[in-house]
């Protein structure tokens, strides 16, 4: 799997745990973002593929920090990086 897949998978677990975490559905985060539920589901799917300004929005609405991104591909690089 190259790198791109992975962090969107790993972008997508996180936005989806936390979705859950605070009891949205998918249809809620659509509403507040103004696009429909299928929508949402293709970019929770593949959050590397939104924009920055929806994503920053996400993050805001799932109460995320917006560190969490470069944290996340901070960990990631250094587990490629030795190979962990």
């Amino acid at each position: 799997m190259c790198s791109i897949q992975k962090y969107n998978k790993q972008f997508s677990e996180l936005i989806r745990a936390q979705r859950a975490i605070k009891g949205y559905s998918q249809e809620y985060i659509a509403s507040k973002i103004g696009i429909t539920q299928p929508a949402y589901s293709n970019l929770e799917k593949r959050p590397l593929n939104m924009s920055v300004s929806r994503l920053i929005t996400i993050l805001m609405l799932l109460e995320l920090p917006f560190d969490v991104i470069s944290q996340e591909l901070k960990d990631e690089s250094k587990k490629h990086k030795y190979n962990l």
